[in-house]
């Protein structure tokens, strides 16, 4: 398998390792593809997928529950 390369600004390996949609992405191809290349190692990947959706639900939670008393008034 080659790599291929995109010419172009780069915004750097940790940030494009920490990106949310990566990391599932890059867990998704580990499961479903034999010998693929990861960006990072799999338990890794696993911690910051774990990482990403709990800050996004409790993100979530918390806002959606600060806008509750807006809710069905109008």
């Amino acid at each position: 398998m080659t790599q291929a390369t995109v010419a172009g600004p780069s915004t750097g390996p940790a940030t494009e390792e920490l990106d949310p949609i990566l990391v599932h992405i890059e867990l998704v191809r580990h499961a479903l593809m034999d010998d693929v290349l990861l960006t990072g190692r799999p338990l890794w990947l696993w911690t910051e997928a774990a990482v990403w959706a709990l800050v996004a639900g409790v993100g979530g939670y918390t806002w959606f529950w600060r806008g509750e008393k807006d809710y069905g008034r109008g």
